[in-house]
């Protein structure tokens, strides 16, 4: 009992004190919101010490279709796609997106996902699946874009819960 309490205590620790969230502008351009409590270093790293920023998506080419990798990924996710658990350090999280990588952001219900319809609850559960443990609400999966602009391949998602958000690796079951 006393171990799964300090286990329960420990958890919060762990995570970053920030979330995300996509959002289209009116130009139906996609971005990534970040907002971080105070003294947040992924903040302190990404948003140049500010308590949020935003981070562009990429251009994407061919990124709607029936042969694309967005579709494809719509259809495995949670399947051929899954996370590692094998999370980023707050300061490998700040490199990621101040790489020069551009991505887009893929959500259950994003505007990339006309696949298997709004509100499909399979394709939620599927999204979840990619997060454990205390993290369990909005996945956000970066899809990394290659010099062409094209979908290279899911590389990260976001993981949100009760005390903040962690960036997860991605495998693919080919790779």
């Amino acid at each position: 009992m006393k171990t799964l309490m300090l286990i329960m205590l420990l958890l919060p620790l762990s995570s970053f004190a920030w979330e995300s969230k996509v959002e289209l502008t009116e130009g139906l351009e996609m971005k990534l919101k970040v907002s971080c409590e105070a003294g947040e270093e992924f903040c302190m790293d990404l948003c140049q010490e500010e308590l949020s920023c935003v981070v562009e998506a990429g251009s994407c080419k061919n990124c709607i279709g029936a042969n694309s990798f967005i579709s494809h990924f719509y259809r495995e996710v949670g399947r051929l796609f899954q996370s590692t658990q094998r999370a980023l350090t707050e300061k490998d999280a700040a490199e990621l997106f101040s790489s020069g990588s551009k991505f887009v952001f893929l959500e259950a219900q994003g505007p990339y996902n006309i696949y298997t319809g709004v509100g499909d609850l399979r394709t939620e559960r599927h999204f979840e699946s990619l997060c454990q443990g205390q993290f369990f609400s909005r996945p956000i999966v970066l899809a990394k874009l290659d010099r062409r602009s094209r979908v290279e391949r899911a590389s990260h998602v976001i993981c949100h819960g009760d005390f903040g958000a962690e960036i997860f690796e991605m495998s693919h079951a080919g790779d």
